[in-house]
């Protein structure tokens, strides 16, 4: 910067001296009457002096408007420093803020993520629990189903059972009945045992040989057989119970 300027003077004082040259051959006053050496001397130094001093005027202006203008370049660039400075602290403080409010939602959305997560969990924990209920409804719907026909089926059995010992206690009855009207009766003796086989010995009771199981059809018949290993006691109450059964069928009176 100080070379430019410095050869920025040089051009302006050489300009100066052609300026000073130019006015000495045009001045009127130098062509008459004609001057010595020494009186040309002076003219062209006092010319050179008052060019000089015109420079010196003409770049101290300069100097100062520039002076001027660097100070105001100065203090607009102090200006745009400081507002610059504003801005980036403006800028540092909204960052902060920012990264501030940041690490807030990251927060919020780790607590809303986890608590998302538990209620996933829960929601499967429930699911869970909705479907062992209603496997545990079924399963129980099933055993009431289950107990309540076990229950029909032991009612059923037990009014079968009562059936069954009305019964027994009927033919028990009948049979005792029959017994006790049999006692008034003669039973077969070993006597009668020995007779001739399918010989009747009472009304509708035969003995036989040997064990032999007749038709069906003949209800109103009862075989005995005859067994000389047993005793006319024995016999007798075979007699007694045969002649219970004939009556509970309805073959005797």
């Amino acid at each position: 910067m100080n070379r430019s300027h410095t050869e920025t003077a040089l051009s302006t004082h050489l300009r100066g001296f052609d300026t000073a040259a130019a006015l000495l051959d045009n001045a009127p006053f130098l062509k008459k009457p004609p001057m010595n050496l020494r009186t040309t001397g002076i003219v062209v130094l006092v010319v050179l002096l008052i060019a000089l001093l015109a420079s010196t005027i003409h770049y101290a202006g300069k100097a100062t408007d520039a002076e001027t203008k660097l100070k105001a370049a100065e203090s607009s660039a102090q200006a745009s420093a400081a507002a610059a400075d504003a801005n980036a602290s403006k800028l540092v403080e909204q960052s902060a803020s920012s990264r501030a409010e940041i690490e807030t939602h990251r927060s919020k959305h780790e607590r809303l993520s986890k608590e998302n997560a538990d209620l996933q969990r829960q929601a499967a924990e429930g699911t869970k629990a909705a479907e062992s209920h209603r496997k545990t409804l079924a399963e129980l719907s099933s055993t009431r189903e289950t107990t309540e026909q076990l229950k029909a089926e032991r009612d059923e059995l037990k009014r079968q059972a009562a059936q069954a010992r009305a019964e027994a206690d009927a033919e028990r009855a009948a049979r005792a009945g029959a017994l006790a009207a049999s006692d008034a009766r003669p039973a077969p003796t070993m006597a009668s045992r020995n007779s001739a086989s399918n010989e009747p010995v009472g009304p509708s009771i035969y003995w036989m040989e040997k064990p032999w199981y007749p038709n069906l059809e003949l209800t109103n018949t009862m075989w005995l057989y005859r067994n000389p290993a047993k005793t006319d006691a024995q016999q007798q109450l075979e007699y007694r119970e045969a002649e219970a059964e004939l009556r509970r069928r309805g073959a005797l009176k």
